[in-house]
């Protein structure tokens, strides 16, 4: 099994109709293998499941942006006029049209630090 952890990816249509999400990765020293295919069969699901009673809660989001997607993770402080913004973690917000969201769930809080005595 390969894990992908850098690089971007882009839907490719191949035949009979069929769509495949394929990741360009970055070459590591792990990973000289350049593109991988993934079949049809065993793509992502995108799904927007946030809604307005979301607000409060802490949130994932991918948003399409010219050129490909940009992500923010953060406290869902509003949803008014068709506009979400995000409290990111360094306290700062981020104006997410409705319409642009290609994906958004409910994430559970960051663990907090442990502190030990010593």
């Amino acid at each position: 099994m390969t894990y992908v952890t850098s690089g971007s990816f882009c839907v490719a249509r191949l035949d009979r109709g069929c769509y495949a999400l394929v990741l360009r990765c970055l070459p590591t020293s792990r990973n000289r293998r350049g593109s991988i295919i993934m079949s049809p069969h065993f793509g992502a699901r995108l799904v927007v499941a946030v809604t307005p009673d979301d607000v409060g809660r802490r949130v994932t989001t991918r948003r399409a942006v010219s050129g490909g997607f940009r992500d923010a993770v953060g406290v869902l402080e509003s949803w008014t006029g068709g506009v979400l913004v995000i409290r990111k973690r360094d306290g700062t917000a981020v104006e997410i049209p409705e319409e642009s969201l290609v994906a958004a769930k409910v994430v559970a809080s960051p663990p907090r630090a442990s502190s030990t005595g010593g």
